[in-house]
């Protein structure tokens, strides 16, 4: 059908369902198809701003100052900036949090409904060159009467939170948040700022479906005894549990909605071992840590994603092969977390399968601790065999190991993307954020992923995952009609792609 056939006004409906990490490539190639797509789709290209690099955050926040009817268009804008050298040393004219609040101030951006900060490098400063003050809160509020989605994160410094307790206040104002998501950047926040945000979760209960909070270890009693009506999207980082599991399992059974869950670096015991049948339903992404997942075997079968943190040696193939003999076939996304461990007193620790599919329970004590090299790969294979993404984190994998498992790599079926710890891109110059990329540390990992692409018929993309922050490098795979490779593209890529990220313009793999 050609797109002429389209109606006008269908456009922006069309757009709107283009997940956020790849929506402006999408709109920006449509675009450039012709000039009848051009005249419709340009519009749209200021719809959604997803704004991931210093420079072209400024550039594009300047030309709406120039010319304010662009404003009109912007209905979501998503920032992940760092604050380079030549920034706070104002050899540029505003900065990307000066000129987001030149935008709000000028009430330019009358439509927004999505509005998303992620601070990288350098806003840690303890004078950066601006900050968001209680008075762009206000203006967001007055100025953005549409806005619906709030997502914080690493949003202040060190010395001065941002998200202090009138910031919660403004923020809590705001009427019929839908999507709600603060990170404070501070390992040691006033307990009264994080504890405020929860005390006035009941107001926002009845109209949020997403909720991201991470908070350092406070209780999760604050948010148990409160009823979501519409939740489908829960992520808590860094919340504790006291000893009434049974009052965390309560609360999940209130809200069978729940379509995602993610649990990181949480403490104490989240669930039961007896949920029975019927626990979340409507589950279809799962992050949390090992022992958790492990008490939740009676859904394991019909989620879409599965993300596994802390977990130890062969902990994962044990639950997809002895645990689960049928394993998990419907599963399209696996990421696991993996470390050697030799304490013998963990289920599954000393567990393994070897080549010929036997299982096996290592005696000697020396001998427990395996990584992702030691009888593990072909456990993973024989326990999700359907998976179109794998994400491993733990070792770094050389080229030697990347060439090691491309074999048993090569029999997934449908296997399309690849994300490890490849090598570290961290090493950094003086005192400013750019990170250097060390060219054979670099060629290692990318002759290594080059060799497992090639092996794996399907194989779209190898990515490393070893930065803090993505974007990430990447192999990107060209193959012809018969799936032979006929170009191998270096480039920029973003985390896994079917997670409990899917509505996240810039999808990391902590």
């Amino acid at each position: 059908m050609s797109f002429a056939f389209i109606p006008l006004e269908l456009f922006p409906l069309i757009a709107s369902f283009i997940p956020l990490r790849s929506a402006s490539q999408t709109l920006l190639s449509l675009a450039l198809g012709n000039h009848y797509l051009y005249d419709i789709v340009r519009p749209l290209l200021y719809s959604r701003l997803i704004l991931g690099d210093e420079t072209i955050t400024i550039k594009v926040i300047q030309k709406i100052l120039d010319e304010p009817r662009l404003g009109m268009a912007v209905t979501e804008i998503y920032i992940m900036t760092a604050l380079s050298m030549e920034t706070r040393e104002e050899k540029k004219p505003v900065d990307a949090i000066d000129g987001l609040q030149k935008l709000v101030d000028a009430k330019l951006l009358p439509r927004l409904v999505a509005l998303g900060i992620h601070l990288l490098d350098g806003w840690e400063d303890p004078n950066p060159r601006s900050h968001l003050s209680i008075e762009f809160w206000r203006n967001l509020r007055a100025g953005c009467p549409q806005l619906n989605s709030l997502s914080l994160r690493n949003v202040g410094n060190y010395f001065d939170q941002w998200i202090s307790g009138p910031v919660i206040d403004e923020i809590f104002d705001i009427p019929r948040l839908s999507v709600l998501r603060i990170e404070w950047v501070s390992d040691t926040p006033e307990e009264s700022e994080s504890l405020r945000a929860l005390k006035q979760l009941p107001r926002l209960a009845s109209s949020l479906h997403t909720l991201s909070l991470k908070s350092h270890l406070q209780d999760v009693d604050h948010i148990i005894h409160i009823d979501f009506p519409h939740l489908k999207w829960l992520r808590l980082d860094w919340f504790g549990t006291g000893n009434d599991v049974s009052s965390i399992t309560d609360f999940f059974r209130r809200h069978p909605q729940l379509e995602s869950l993610s649990l990181l670096d949480c403490q104490g015991e989240w669930f039961s071992n007896d949920i029975g049948e019927g626990f979340l339903p409507n589950l279809k992404h799962l992050q949390a840590r090992f022992d958790d997942i492990r008490n939740l075997v009676p859904l394991l079968s019909q989620l879409t994603s599965l993300s596994f943190t802390q977990s130890y040696n062969c902990q994962v193939p044990y639950l997809l092969r002895s645990v689960l003999p049928n394993g998990l076939p419907n599963l399209k996304s696996l990421e696991i977390e993996q470390a050697r461990w030799d304490d013998r007193d963990m289920e599954g620790i000393a567990w393994y399968e070897t080549l010929d599919g036997k299982f096996h329970v290592e005696k000697r004590r020396k001998k427990i601790p395996r990584n992702f090299m030691d009888d593990y790969m072909h456990s993973i294979l024989r326990g999700a065999p359907n998976l179109e993404e794998l994400g491993l984190h733990g070792m770094t994998l050389v080229s030697e190991h990347l060439i090691s498992i491309a074999p048993t790599m090569a029999q997934f079926a449908n296997l399309k993307r690849f994300y490890c710890r490849g090598y570290a891109k961290k090493l950094r110059s003086g005192t400013d954020a750019p990170l250097h990329r060390h060219p054979f540390i670099l060629k290692d990992f990318l002759d290594g992923a080059e060799a497992l692409g090639r092996a794996c018929n399907h194989m779209e993309r190898v990515t490393s995952i070893s930065a803090m922050y993505p974007p990430y490098i990447s192999l990107l795979f060209i193959r012809n009609s018969e799936g032979e490779v006929v170009e191998v593209r270096r480039s920029d890529h973003y985390g896994m792609e079917i997670s409990a990220q899917e509505d996240n313009p810039f999808p990391c793999n902590p």
